[in-house]
C-alpha cells in the first residue's frame, strides 16, 4: 500500500509504502519497473516504532522528507538523518502527511498539535490548544482569493513584537485604505480587505491594486486584482 508519492530530479519517483508481509519501507524507481527500497536498518532508525513513514515530499533543493511517528526523516543525496524534539525546535515527533509551500516550508500535521511549518531555519506550529512560535523569518503571503470580489484575506508572519502597517494602493500609487497599523506579538495573522456595498472601499472599480506591509526594517508589496 502506497501512502505517499513524489517526483524528484531526474524523474526519480519516491514512495513510502507498506509492503504486505514486509513492513514499512521507503522506495524509489527510475523507470517504473525496477524499485530500490530502504528499511529502518539502512536509514539508521533503531526503533521498530519508527517503521511508519507517513508520505514523502521533495523540496526545491531536491531533498526528500518523510513524516514518521518518531520525527521528520530527511534524505539528502542518500544521506539520511532524523529531526525530532531532541535535536531541533520541533515540539512533537508524531508526523502525518506533508506538503511543500512556495517558501520551501515543509508543512506537516502533528498529532494533537495541529500544523507545523518547518524550513530548517524556523518552526511554526498552528495548534487548536496552544501556539508555538519559534521564528527567524518574516513573511507577507499572497492574498486569497485572487482575483477577488468583494473580500480577500491577507496573511503575514512576524518573528517578534513589532508595529505592523499594511496599506492598500491603486495602480497610480494613491493610498486607498489602511488595513492595519498596530503592534503585534510574534506569530501569524490574517486580515481582510472588504470592498462590498458598504465601507470606505465600496466604490473601487475592477483593476489592479497593491498592498504593502511595513514592519521594522521589513517592507514588501504584493499585487492583487479586484473583479467586479
Amino acid at each position: 500500500m502506497i501512502v505517499g508519492l513524489s517526483v524528484a530530479n531526474q524523474n526519480l519517483k519516491w514512495v513510502s509504502i507498506n509492503i504486505l508481509g514486509g513492513g514499512w519501507k521507503i522506495g524509489y524507481t527510475e523507470d517504473d519497473s525496477t524499485w530500490f527500497y530502504f528499511d529502518h536498518n539502512i536509514i539508521g532508525l533503531d526503533s521498530l516504532n519508527r517503521l511508519s513513514y507517513e508520505g514523502v515530499v521533495v523540496d526545491k533543493n531536491n531533498i526528500k522528507w518523510f513524516g514518521s511517528r518518531d520525527g521528520l526523516i530527511k534524505c539528502n543525496n542518500f544521506n539520511w538523518s532524523i529531526l525530532d524534539s531532541t535535536n531541533s525546535p520541533i515540539p512533537s515527533n508524531s508526523f502525518g502527511l506533508g506538503i511543500i509551500d512556495q517558501f520551501n516550508n515543509k508543512i506537516y500535521g502533528l498529532a494533537n498539535l495541529g500544523l507545523i511549518f518547518y524550513n530548517e531555519d524556523s518552526v511554526v506550529v498552528s495548534s487548536v490548544e496552544e501556539n508555538y512560535h519559534i521564528l527567524n523569518n518574516i513573511y507577507l503571503l499572497q492574498n486569497y482569493p485572487n482575483p477577488f470580489n468583494p473580500i480577500t484575506k491577507i496573511k503575514f508572519t512576524i518573528p517578534k513584537s513589532e508595529l505592523v502597517q499594511i496599506k492598500v494602493y491603486d495602480i497610480l500609487g494613491k493610498e486607498i485604505k489602511t488595513l492595519l497599523n498596530e503592534y503585534k506579538q510574534a506569530g501569524t495573522y490574517e486580515i481582510e480587505f472588504f470592498t462590498g456595498s458598504f465601507g470606505d472601499a465600496s466604490n473601487l472599480s475592477s483593476g489592479v491594486y497593491f498592498y504593502r506591509m511595513i514592519s521594522g526594517n521589513y517592507s514588501e508589496t504584493k499585487k492583487m486584482i479586484l473583479l467586479r
